[in-house]
C-alpha cells in the first residue's frame, strides 16, 4: 500500500506582497492569496482526499480550508494542524526586509561549482539563517530538515496501510528543503510559487517524486518572494 501526498504552498500573504521575512510569524492571506487557494481547490476538487493536514500558521491553515471547501470528498472540518509543518524559523530576523536578508544569506553560500551540490548550497543558506540570528532562536539546516522530514513521514506512515491520498499545506522553504533533502540527485529545486503543488508517494520507507511546483491555479506569474 502507498500514501500519496499533495503538498501545497500557501497563497500569497501580506508579508509576501511586501517582501517581509515571515518565518514563524503569522501574516494574513491577500485577496490574491485567497484567489489562488480557491483556484487550487477547484483544480483538486475531484481528488479523493482521505485526510488533510496544514501547518498551524494561519496562512497555511486558511489555504487548506479554501481548498477543502471545493473538494467533493473531504470537508474542511477534517483538517488537522501540525506544528512540525511550519516554515523554517528565522528567529529574531522576522520582520526584516526580505531582499536585503536574502542577499546577506546568499553571501554565505558556496559557489555553484562542479564539486558542490544544490543540497550543499541550500544547507549553507539555511545555516546562515541561524548564524545571523543573535538570539539563536533560528533553525539550522539539520534542525529544520529533521523536523520537516519527521512531520511528513509521520503523516505518510499513518496512511500507508490503507493506500490513502492526503492533502498537506505548508510553506515555500519547507517544501523546497524537503525535496532537496529527500531527492538531492534529481534536480535543483526552484522556489515554490504561492499555491504551487508538489506530489509524491511514500511506501515502506521509500519516497518517490511525482511532480514539483505545478501551477494548477494558473495564476499570472509574479515576483514571488518565498519566505
Amino acid at each position: 500500500m502507498t500514501t500519496t501526498i499533495y503538498l501545497v504552498r500557501h497563497g500569497q500573504t501580506e508579508n509576501n506582497r511586501d517582501r517581509i521575512v515571515q518565518g514563524w510569524v503569522d501574516s494574513k492571506l491577500t485577496n490574491k492569496g485567497i484567489e489562488v487557494a480557491k483556484r487550487d481547490g477547484v483544480a483538486l476538487a475531484d481528488v479523493a482526499f482521505d485526510a488533510a493536514y496544514a501547518s498551524d500558521l494561519s496562512r497555511a491553515y486558511d489555504t487548506a480550508t479554501y481548498i477543502l471547501q471545493a473538494n467533493r470528498h473531504l470537508q474542511p472540518s477534517a483538517l488537522q494542524k501540525r506544528k512540525g509543518l511550519r516554515e523554517v524559523s528565522f528567529g529574531s530576523n522576522v520582520g526584516a526586509y526580505g531582499p536585503a536578508m536574502q542577499t546577506l544569506l546568499e553571501s554565505q553560500v558556496r559557489p555553484a561549482v562542479e564539486e558542490t551540490t544544490s543540497q550543499d548550497r541550500l544547507k549553507d543558506y539555511v545555516d546562515a539563517i541561524k548564524h545571523y540570528d543573535p538570539t539563536e532562536q533560528a533553525e539550522n539546516y539539520q534542525e529544520f530538515t529533521t523536523r520537516i522530514i519527521h512531520a511528513l513521514k509521520d503523516i505518510a506512515i499513518a496512511h500507508d496501510a490503507n493506500d490513502e491520498t492526503v492533502l498537506v499545506v505548508s510553506h515555500g522553504m519547507m517544501i523546497k528543503t524537503f525535496f532537496t533533502a529527500i531527492f538531492p540527485q534529481l534536480e535543483e529545486y526552484p522556489s515554490m510559487r504561492n499555491g504551487g503543488v508538489a506530489r509524491l508517494t511514500y511506501h515502506a520507507g521509500n519516497w518517490q517524486k511525482l511532480a514539483y511546483n505545478e501551477d494548477l491555479a494558473h495564476m499570472p506569474e509574479e515576483d514571488n518572494w518565498f519566505k
